[in-house]
């Protein structure tokens, strides 16, 4: 029965392995991943940076208002002051402040365009979580089978031991011997049903709880990518986001110069603007002015934003060369480190080969009295030790090259 509800499990394991390999680059708005929260709080960060475009756009448009209040006019050539309310109709529009606001636009879209692309790091990030939760799933449920083929074999034997035993060939230890192993190997299978029990729930928070395997499997998407045989750093994420912030730095260091610049603005009025003792009588003025403004003295501010966007700047670009050259080092080293699992797995095949022939023999002596329990259980768990080396090697190898084409896979625009 166990063997059976293990091999279902495994079906559906391996079915969700199967899906999870082939999306390698995929959209985030993908609805298997719309649940997870690290990736709604930065959707949440891309549509706010929308509005921050939008709020920059309206930079370029004519501000209106009604200007009303109470106040008094002196006019200088009859000596006279026109006391009383007034109301008019006031515009303005932004000509030119220096570039800013243009910088400030492609500032709001290079953000943006970052935002996008660590929405992507994340869900790389999330499929490599989850792909290694299911590989130690179907890990563990292979270490499960091996249990299982352990415990059939073991029960050959004990049957064996009981026959010799009573016979009088050997002793009841040798049953016990068997006895206790049996135990053993039954309480590492139920400690293994824990942990694919904590495995799964940990995929389900990943996902939202409202997804099972069948949905998961089938919410994700089926196309294949291809790995490049030469990896263009500057097309992976880590490198596009922090050329985002280096480029936005630089605009940083364009507008805090900007600042020293004259910025020019159209103003209208329409209405009655000077203060009168009739409100809203029948004199009706306009007022049209193009203003100049040149910035003379700030305390010192503008200068000062411009010696820290300069730094900024030169740090964003140290931080950048330095990324290439750990990003390269980290794919070599991912490189080698894929080698060698398969280096290992071949050299622990060879080792099982050798080990399946060592417990036949040792078997073999046993029946003839020359080996006791002892020796066929070091035998039994010699094999089952290697088995379960090249199990474990084999899902380590499997993590390893999901990640590495998930990581090192250029950035699809």
């Amino acid at each position: 029965m166990l063997t059976k509800m293990n091999s279902s499990k495994n079906k559906k394991v391996q079915l969700l392995l199967v899906a999870l390999t082939l999306p390698l680059i995929s959209k985030a708005e993908d609805s298997i991943f719309e649940n997870n929260l690290e990736i709604q709080n930065n959707k949440t960060k891309i549509e706010s940076a929308q509005y921050d475009f939008k709020i920059n756009r309206s930079f370029f448009l004519p501000e209106l208002s009604i200007n009303t209040g109470i106040g008094s006019d002196y006019k200088k050539n009859n000596n006279e002051t026109d006391k009383g309310p007034y109301l008019f109709l006031e515009s303005k529009i932004n000509l030119y402040r220096g570039g800013r606001d243009q910088n400030l636009e492609k500032i709001i879209q290079t953000t943006k365009f970052k935002l996008n692309i660590e929405n992507e790091k994340i869900l790389r990030f999330t499929k490599i979580k989850a792909f290694k939760i299911i590989s130690e799933v179907q890990s563990i449920e292979n270490d499960n089978i091996f249990l299982n083929d352990e415990i059939k074999e073991n029960e050959i034997q004990m049957k064996m031991a009981k026959k010799k035993a009573d016979a009088g060939l050997t002793t009841s230890a040798d049953l016990l011997d068997f006895q206790i192993k049996t135990e053993t190997l039954t309480n590492e299978i139920s400690n293994n049903n824990f942990k694919i029990s904590d495995l799964e729930k940990e995929l389900f928070l990943l996902f939202g709880n409202k997804l099972t395997l069948e949905q998961i499997k089938n919410e994700l998407m089926l196309t294949r990518i291809t790995t490049n045989a030469i990896i263009d750093i500057q097309t992976l994420p880590e490198f596009m986001i922090l050329t985002s912030e280096f480029n936005n730095s630089k605009l940083e260091t364009t507008n805090a110069r900007s600042e020293y610049y004259p910025s020019i603005d159209l103003e209208g009025k329409f209405g009655s603007i000077t203060p009168a003792k009739k409100f809203l009588g029948n004199k009706t003025e306009y007022q049209i002015a193009l203003n100049l403004i040149i910035p003379i003295f700030s305390g010192g501010s503008t200068a000062a934003k411009f010696s820290k966007a300069i730094l900024e700047s030169s740090q964003k670009e140290r931080e950048l060369r330095q990324l290439e050259i750990e990003l390269k080092k980290d794919i070599e080293q991912e490189k080698k480190k894929q080698e060698l699992y398969i280096s290992l797995i071949s050299s622990l095949d060879l080792s099982l080969e050798k080990a399946s022939k060592y417990k036949k023999l040792t078997i073999f002596e046993y029946k003839k009295g020359i080996k006791n329990s002892s020796d066929v259980i070091n035998a039994s768990d010699r094999k089952l030790e290697i088995n379960r080396k090249i199990n474990e090697l084999k899902k380590e190898s499997k993590i390893l090259t999901f990640s590495f084409k998930t990581n090192f896979q250029p950035i699809m625009e």
